[in-house]
This record gives C-alpha cells, sequence and structure tokens, in this order.
C-alpha cells in the first residue's frame, strides 16, 4: 500500500562545520543507526563515570571510540521520540505528541523523513524493528490502518518492522510487517515466523538484527551507501520474555548474582543480548562478505549512532542498575532521568576517540545532521539542528536556542546555557551533564536570593518562549504544508495564494487547514513557471518556516519584494535558495534563529535582518544599507556586494565571520577612505590576493579593523 508524497524534496550542499575531527569526513558515508527502546542514560558507563552492572563491551567500545553526548534529549515516551526522530520536528510541531493508539497518530504524506531526504540523496535506506506507526493492534493478523504512515511510504527500501507499539510489548509476536523494494516493490506485508499458533521461538531483536545484519553484508560494497537503523525493542518490557531463550543468562555465570532478583536478571540478560546484536553489526560492517579478510571492510566509511529514545523505567531492575543516574524523574517526565538519553557518535578515521561533550542536542537533530552528512538540505523550518559540524571538524557550528518536552500537561524549556523552565514554575540550572540531580533546587524558591528577580525575568521571558513553542497545545495540533500558487505580483498575504493543507485517513480528516499564512506554516515560495516571477510581502507575516526558490528546469527566477515597514517572519528560518531573491525596499526579515542565503541566491536592497544571517550566495547592500541584528557569516562560494556612498552599507550587531569575496560599485568618488561594513566583533577576512579589491577604473586596499571592514583608494587602473 502507497500514498503519494505531495511534498517536493529539495536537494543541495550542506555548509559543515565543527571542531572534534581526525581526518576529512568521506562524502555520503554509510549510516548504522542502533536505537535502543528506554534505555536510560546512566546505563552508559561514561555517564556515571563507574562501572555498571549490566556487561554491555561493544557499546563501550563504541563510546571509547567516539564522542559521547552526556546532555542528549530524546522525548519522554517512544512514539514522540520517533516522530521527532524522523521528521526533526519537536512534540509542539509534529503530529505525533504521545502513545496515541489512534489510526491518527502517523508521520503524514507529506512529512519528509530520513528515508525520503537519504534515499533521495542516493542512499539504500532500511529499517528494522519498532516503528510504531501505519497498522492495528490485532494480535494475529493486524491491518494497515494508516497507509501514508508506511515506512515505504517514506523513502524505505527495506523492512522488518513492527508497525503498533501496544504489538510491540512482546518479543514473540507471530508475524511482523516486512518489504524488499526489489522483490515486493511498493508493497508491505506480514511475514509469520515461528512464534505462530502461541510458539515462542523467535525473539523479536533476534529477527531484527539477523535482517539488519544481512542487509549490511549485501550492501556494505554496493553501488550505492546505504542507511540502516535498527530500532530495538529492549530493554522495553517485558522482561520475562527473555528467559524463553535457551542460555538466556549464559553471559553472568562468572558473576555472583545471589542477591539479584529474577526482574533483575531478566533486565541484564537483555541488555546484554543487545550488545551481542550490536557486536555482529559492527563485525560486518569490518568483515562484510565474512571471509575472515577485512580488505572489505566499510567501517572506515560508517558513521555509528547509538541512542535510545527515552529514559529509563521504573521498578526494580532500574533502582538497582540506576539506569537514569542520579538524574530525577523517569520515563514519562519531563524530568531530565525522562527526556536525557545515551547518545554516541563513532566514526573511526573521521570522530577523535575518546570524548565527552556537554553540547546539547536532541533526537530532531539527528535528521538535520544526516542530511547534511549525505549533502541533502533538510526540509525548511524544522526544529533540529545539524551538528555534523561538531562531529566532522568541518565548518561552522550553528547554535540551538533552546529545547522543548511535553508529557500531557507538562512541558519543559531548556535554553541554551542550561537554564530549564518546569511548567509548573519551576526554575532550574544544568551546570553540565554530570550525573548530578539538578533539579533538586529550585532557584525560584529563595526569595531573598539577590538574582531572585532576574530569575523571575528569566521565568517570564521562557514562558514566553514555550508557549509560541506550541507546548501547550492540544494532541492534534501539528505544523503544516503550503505551496504558493499566486501570479505574477501577486500579494504574499493573500489566502487564495497558496495551496490548502489537509491531513485526512480513512475518510476521516484530523486538520484542514487553509486562509491567509500562519505560524504552524511550513510555506513553499517556489517558481513553477517559466518565466521570472514577484511576490509582494506588503503586510506582516509570520510563518514557522519560508522557501524562496525559482525554477531550475526553466531557468526562471522567484523575487519577493519585502515593502517598508512590513516584515516576514520565519520562526525557525527563511531560506533563500537557487534563483531565489529577496529584495528588501525598507522591510524586515526576522527568525528566532537565521536567514539563510544558499549558493545561487540573493538578498539585496535596503533594510533590516532581525536574525543571523548565513550567506553562502550573494548579499547586496545599497548606499543607504542594510542592518544585522545578529550575526554575519559568509562562505567561501559568497560574495558581499556593496555601492560606496554615504552611509556604510553593511551594519551587524554581532559578529561578523567572513569569506568568499567582496565586491564593491565605486563611482565618482572623492573621498580616499570608505567603511563598507561595521560589526562588534570580526574573524577572517575576505579572499583577495594582497587585500586588493577592483571597481571599474579604481583599485583599492581593504583594511580590517576589529570591528570594520574599510577600503582605501589607492590607484586608478589603466
Amino acid at each position: 500500500m502507497r500514498i503519494k508524497p505531495t511534498l517536493g524534496i529539495a536537494l543541495g550542499a550542506m555548509i559543515i562545520a565543527g571542531a572534534t575531527s581526525t581526518a576529512q569526513a568521506a562524502p555520503k558515508p554509510n549510516i548504522l543507526y542502533l536505537y535502543a527502546d528506554d534505555l536510560g542514560w546512566g546505563s552508559l558507563n561514561a555517564n556515571l563515570e563507574s562501572e555498571t552492572l549490566t556487561k554491555t563491551p561493544t557499546i563501550d567500545s563504541l563510546v571509547a571510540g567516539g564522542i559521547n553526548f552526556r546532555r542528549a534529549y530524546g522525548c519522554m515516551v517512544c512514539s514522540p521520540a520517533r516522530s521527532s526522530q524522523q521528521t526533526g520536528f519537536h512534540q509542539g510541531h509534529t503530529w505525533s505528541d504521545r502513545n496515541d493508539p489512534s489510526p491518527s497518530k502517523a508521520i503524514r504524506a507529506d512529512d519528509q523523513t530520513i528515508g525520503d531526504l537519504l534515499n533521495a540523496a542516493g542512499y539504500r535506506v532500511a529499517y528494522y524493528g519498532k516503528w510504531g506507526y501505519g497498522a492495528d493492534s490485532t494480535k494475529i493478523d493486524p491491518a494497515i490502518n494508516n497507509p501514508q504512515t508506511l515506512p515505504v511510504n517514506h523513502g524505505y527500501t527495506d523492512l522488518l518492522a513492527e508497525l503498533h507499539h501496544v504489538r510491540a510489548h512482546t518479543f514473540f509476536q507471530p508475524s511482523l510487517w516486512f518489504n524488499n523494494i526489489d522483490t515486493h516493490g511498493k508493497d508491505t506485508v506480514l511475514k509469520y515466523n515461528a512464534n505462530k499458533d502461541g510458539k515462542k521461538k523467535e525473539y523479536a531483536d533476534d529477527l531484527y538484527a539477523e535482517a539488519a545484519e544481512a542487509f549490511i553484508r549485501t550492501h556494505a560494497n554496493g553501488p550505492k551507501p546505504f542507511f540502516c537503523e535498527i530500532a530495538f525493542q529492549v530493554p522495553h518490557t517485558p522482561l520475562g520474555d527473555v528467559v524463553e531463550m535457551d542460555d538466556w543468562f549464559a553471559d553472568y555465570d562468572d558473576v555472583d548474582t545471589s542477591d539479584w532478583s529474577e526482574k533483575v536478571k531478566q533486565y541484564a540478560a537483555m541488555v546484554t543480548r543487545q550488545d551481542h546484536h550490536i557486536a555482529s553489526l559492527l563485525a560486518a560492517l569490518d568483515d562484510p562478505n565474512g571471509d575472515g579478510n577485512t580488505a572489505d571492510s566499510v567501517r572506515a566509511n560508517t558513521l555509528v549512532i547509538f541512542a535510545s529514545d527515552n529514559g529509563g523505567q521504573w521498578g526494580e531492575p532500574h533502582d538497582f542498575f540506576l539506569t537514569n543516574g542520579n538524574l530525577k524523574g523517569t520515563k514519562g517526565k519531563v524530568d531530565e532521568g525522562g527526556i536525557r538519553v545515551p547518545t554516541v557518535f563513532n566514526w573511526k578515521g573521521v570522530i577523535a576517540p575518546g570524548q565527552s561533550t556537554d553540547h546539547i542536542t536532541c533526537v530532531s537533530d539527528i535528521l538535520p545532521t544526516l542530511c547534511e552528512l549525505a549533502g541533502v538540505l533538510p526540509p525548511v523550518g524544522i526544529d533540529g539542528v545539524s551538528i555534523a559540524p561538531l562531529l566532522t571538524g568541518n565548518g561552522q557550528q550553528r547554535v540551538r536556542p533552546w529545547f522543548t518536552h511535553e508529557a500531557g500537561k507538562n512541558w519543559s524549556l531548556i535554553r541554551k546555557d542550561g537554564i530549564k523552565l518546569r511548567n509548573k514554575g519551576r526554575l532550574y540550572k544544568l551546570a553540565d551533564g554530570s550525573n548530578t540531580d539538578y533539579e533538586a533546587t529550585d532557584l525560584l524558591a529563595d526569595s531573598g536570593d539577590p538574582m531572585h528577580e532576574t530569575y523571575l525575568k528569566w521565568k517570564d521571558e521562557m514562558e514566553a518562549i514555550a508557549l509560541a513553542e506550541r507546548v501547550t497545545e492540544p494532541d492534534d495540533f501539528a505544523n503544516t504544508y503550503h505551496h504558493w500558487i499566486g501570479a505574477n505580483g501577486a500579494k504574499l498575504g493573500r489566502a487564495g495564494n497558496w495551496t490548502d493543507y489537509e491531513y485526512a485517513n480513512g475518510g476521516e480528516t484530523y486538520i484542514s487547514e487553509n486562509g491567509a499564512p500562519r505560524e504552524r506554516w511550513n510555506a513553499n515560495l517556489a517558481n513553477t513557471k517559466s518565466a521570472d516571477q514577484t511576490a509582494v510581502l506588503d503586510s506582516d507575516i509570520n510563518v514557522l518556516g519560508i522557501e524562496i526558490s525559482g525554477n531550475p528546469k526553466k531557468g526562471a527566477k522567484q523575487t519577493l519584494a519585502v515593502k517598508s515597514g512590513k516584515t516576514l517572519t520565519g520562526r525557525n528560518e527563511i531560506r533563500i535558495s537557487p534563483l531565489g531573491t529577496v529584495k528588501l525596499e525598507g522591510g524586515t526579515l526576522a527568525s528566532t534563529r537565521w536567514v539563510d542565503v544558499l549558493k545561487g541566491a540573493i538578498l539585496g536592497g535596503t533594510g533590516t535582518l532581525d536574525a543571523t544571517l548565513y550567506n553562502a550566495g550573494t548579499l547586496y547592500a545599497n548606499p543607504k544599507g542594510i542592518t544585522i541584528q545578529g550575526d554575519y557569516h559568509q562562505s567561501a562560494s559568497a560574495t558581499l556586494k556593496t555601492a560606496i556612498g554615504t552611509h556604510t552599507p553593511l551594519t551587524i550587531k554581532g559578529t561578523a565571520t567572513l569569506g568568499g569575496t567582496l565586491d564593491v560599485a565605486a563611482k565618482g568618488l572623492k573621498e580616499k577612505r570608505f567603511t563598507v561594513l561595521s560589526a562588534d566583533a570580526i574573524t577572517g577576512t575576505f579572499n583577495h590576493p594582497d587585500g586588493i579589491i577592483e571597481s571599474g577604473d579604481k583599485r583599492f586596499r581593504i583594511h580590517y579593523t576589529a570591528s570594520t571592514v574599510e577600503l582605501e583608494k589607492i590607484s586608478t587602473v589603466h
């Protein structure tokens, strides 16, 4: 079964950045994503800084050979974590806020997933394990109840999975959902196993791991790179299923477990069984054809990720093994123990071994990270931010200002500096990623604290941010997707110039969105015609994200004219893509994050950017000037064009990081020295040999100070 996705995928190379690599990353690495279920943050030795009692030598080796994120977050339960992982949106914007058993729970047709994007980037894409969407929970013969959410309709070519999370509450399902694009086309079918008729012979995670290993061995040295995710059910309950397997506790024969309860033993056996599966998968990378010769190894060009969806559960095994360490709370809560998860990246020869970082990251960062490594753009306006720069050591790591999580009526917001607000009016300082319960001390509790007024101010500011991130919206709230259909010269704010959006399934409509642009929109202002087109912003518009792009097949441009006094806000992002132009006519572009000018795109005119600007294309600032109320980053491919006049063409109320070229229009000048750029601070330089630039018949020397770039006229070109 399938439903054709309605959103096109914009492809392009991303800017890469960071500082922890040992070598240049090879293009389009293979990716093996190991995803545990309910494995708490404290399950890693590296997080507790002490020896855990469970045996996980393979996972420990991944940590030792890579980088451990001590402050990584998932979601509070299974389905939201998987939705955020696959789409890059947090719970305030993705459809699946919690483990709703309704058929409406889905990754929608318009949602672009890891599978969609990596498939489009040329990957062979496989998923094994707990997917959690698209079929009912019937034990014997489940039926597909929401075809648009099936992995095969989101780019995945190979599948052995459980499509309903409740049905995954056993390890002995009589059937699992299967697809191989080569043999079954787009059909997702039930594949029965030895557990049929109530038997307990084949442990689900064993089946997933065997299928994943076969996939790796088949495609390791194939014509395409591969992405393989194995979403284990371990160590989610039920614990007792593992005792049906032969020698289920043999790994602990050399350990004195006389004081271990049966549940404790079962939990330990499950975690170690998972570790064995991971060892087999890594062995398949090291020696794909299994002949004992590692000449065919793909390990050096494979990124291995190990993580969990949420914190550990409650109860005896979790108390015994300190699966959440000393962190407050458990799975299902927005306390640190419920949402902070183990997360490790391992890539031999690229990521230096033995690292640990307090850089805050979240499961929704996975999609943009993998997109950047694969050389494909993520969907515009997602909540996640790529950490590929940090992993590879190439380029500029962008900063994510805050992180939100929801659990029923409870929510939290964590700022990039570690200040955390609980919606019950509690404020905490998460100083680092250590094994400490920082949520034991509410900063607001002591009214006599000299910082009390500042804390109250932070609380109010953060609550406003959280509400704007939609943390209090009902479960049936989500972002929506809209495409431009306006004529040349049409107004951006007119409802009739945009497509409507509908999310429906099985004859029931869950979202029906029309009218003028609004805060939940991901908008695509793309020219679909053969001639150049212009749209006009003559009223304030606020959307989640917007992309302005031309028509590369026809070579036709798309321009957006931003009129004086008007503001276009893309809360997460405004992206100007190839053949796209934004012309500021006294107006403003605003974002809580950034404006992106990609290679082949143009931003110019006079006006204000209330955002950070990343320029990989062309920025043109006329003599009346552009003011950037944030940082400015100019890449090696970019050009800053200025026209020298009586004003500073480009004013930056932040740091300017320079690269690329400077192009100056200078005619009829009487002065000898001009300021073309001012900033609070300047790093880097433009790429001009000997610091000399020519404009018409004039030659200038570029001078850099701590806060300005100036041009000095030195001669006339004859």
